[in-house]
């Protein structure tokens, strides 16, 4: 599969995640009070229905926020690695040109006495 398809479908999905993610917390945000305790989080329900979680969603959402971010880092982090070492390798591709045309422009020979 060709590299640029593979970067262009990456640089789409995170797009589409990160939309998702913003557009979910702005629109669906929501709090429930547990045991004394205020619990915001975000997902689609139906605005105006009282709806209720058991502890087991709450767990679920939460690691299903965390797996989300975790995965967006890591496509950023990718993303920036890839990046910045095909620059490096540029970089390192001009330094060795410019240290094989200095030493051909001096000439080795031994010294005369």
């Amino acid at each position: 599969m060709d590299f640029k398809i593979i970067k262009i479908s990456t640089v789409l999905l995170l797009l589409c995640s990160l939309g998702w993610y913003n557009i979910s917390d702005s629109y669906f945000l929501h709090t429930h009070i547990i045991n004394g305790k205020t619990v915001h989080h975000s997902h689609p329900y139906s605005k105006g229905k009282n709806h209720n979680h058991t502890q087991d969603e709450f767990i679920f959402l939460k690691i299903a926020e965390k797996v989300l971010k975790l995965f967006l880092f890591l496509i950023v982090t990718l993303n920036i690695i890839i990046i910045l070492s095909r620059r490096l390798i540029i970089i390192f591709d001009k330094i060795k040109l410019l240290t094989r045309s200095f030493i051909k422009s001096q000439p080795i020979r031994a010294p005369s006495f």
